[in-house]
């Protein structure tokens, strides 16, 4: 059985595949996008789908971060989105570089930005986030379980 992928490491495990000789993507401008949910999707130029060694190529590098990312990777036959210039332009100005000519897009639900995060917290406060799209998934009592839990050790 693998390991987990933890979040903190996605962006480093991305780099490590797109280092690999055998899937280096000479094509810049590149974007990768971390979605909501922490899932990774390509956006290539929309002109790779009638290119069909470029399009070999990027479905080459989809199905290796689906091997690398685990729970953190769409599946291959999703991963990748063909893109007008226009919207990857867009995307580079949202990013942040990777690696030479691969960008790096995390989508984020509030204005939190997952790029900056910090080695260690400011303070001894512990936040825990209960999140989901869906109702009905068990949040509520999650939280209260947890609170429970909390105000046991004597915590807050």
């Amino acid at each position: 059985m693998n390991a987990p992928v933890w979040f903190d490491s996605v962006r480093g495990r991305v780099a490590e595949v797109l280092a690999g000789a055998a899937l280096a993507i000479a094509e810049p401008g590149i974007c990768l996008i971390r979605d909501l949910y922490g899932r990774v999707r390509m956006a290539v130029p929309a002109d790779f789908e009638g290119q069909e060694e470029a399009r070999a190529r990027v479905e080459r590098v989809a199905k290796a971060l689906e091997a690398a990312l685990g729970a953190h990777a769409c599946t291959a036959e999703s991963a990748v989105l063909f893109v007008r210039e226009g919207r990857l332009a867009a995307l580079r100005t949202e990013s942040r570089e990777l690696m030479p000519g691969v960008f790096w897009v995390d989508r984020m639900l509030s204005g939190q930005d997952w790029w900056a995060v910090r080695g260690g917290l400011e303070s001894e406060v512990r936040r825990y986030t209960l999140y989901s799209v869906k109702g009905g998934v068990g949040r509520s009592t999650t939280a209260a379980v947890l609170a429970r839990h909390l105000a046991r050790k004597g915590e807050k």
